[in-house]
């Protein structure tokens, strides 16, 4: 078995969360973490730049050594992972697949609200995905821009996950998608909001069981070591710093 790191990327912090849960649940496998926040957010890129990017961080990747690379973004998974997953050389994992199976397999009268960015939302990738049901899809750049400058609470995000609700709720689907990575840092939000009205799809459980079967586990003295790579200012990753190893690399990709 590749003794190499798990390389994980986002366009930004959305990422951190699925590596909190796979360092807990694979404490001796290290990580390679990539934030493209030079480029955040993904969701207003075009597909074709996604994909280039995607591209450049896959390369990092590989000089890294990484024994599978985790998109933990559903626009760059929407975009660009069918394309590179033939020409990759190392495993790839995606976030779309388990969890809209999830969904389907949650939900008892197979309507199911989505919320996720704007291309992700373009793409279809949910309504094909999920079309033994009815999926209602809601675009939030707002919701994803408030959690990218990590507020996690209060009045402004609060309004914005209500707004997400409402087509939602008047669709009366009974099961929730988190569409979007970011999403996961506020999914205690989320419940508190809906007080059991519908049933919460977070992925980060389903791709950490997934890339769990898949991984057996890898004991090292010390545990496993884990950096990050960002592509715009270092800085904005300080108060995720207690993740890492390390402080935070610039990153020219």
């Amino acid at each position: 078995m590749n003794q190499g790191p798990i390389g994980i990327f986002d366009s930004g912090v959305g990422g951190v969360a699925f590596l909190k849960k796979l360092t807990e649940a694979l404490p001796n496998e290290s990580f390679v973490y990539v934030a493209d926040t030079a480029y955040f957010p993904y969701g207003l890129l075009s597909p074709d730049m996604i994909q280039r990017r995607v591209f450049s961080i896959l390369d990092f990747f590989q000089k890294e050594k990484a024994k599978a690379v985790l998109f933990a973004c559903f626009t760059a998974s929407s975009s660009a992972y069918d394309v590179l997953q033939e020409w990759s050389s190392i495993p790839l994992f995606e976030v779309i697949e388990v969890s809209t199976k999830a969904a389907l397999k949650k939900s008892v009268n197979r309507k199911i609200g989505v919320i996720a960015t704007e291309r992700s939302v373009q793409s279809g990738v949910f309504l094909e995905k999920m079309s033994q049901g009815t999926c209602v899809q809601v675009a939030s750049a707002r919701l994803v821009s408030l959690i990218e400058d990590r507020i996690f609470e209060g009045p402004l995000v609060e309004k914005a996950i209500e707004n997400a609700l409402e087509p939602i709720r008047k669709a009366h689907c009974d099961t929730l998608l988190l569409g979007c990575t970011h999403f996961s840092w506020v999914t205690p939000l989320f419940r508190e909001i809906l007080k059991g009205e519908m049933e919460i799809i977070d992925p980060v459980y389903d791709v950490t069981k997934k890339m769990c079967r898949t991984f057996p586990r890898t004991y090292r003295k010390n545990g496993g070591q884990r950096l990050c790579f960002v592509t715009g200012d270092p800085g904005c990753f300080d108060k995720e710093q207690s993740y890492f190893s390390h402080p935070p690399i610039k990153l020219s990709l």
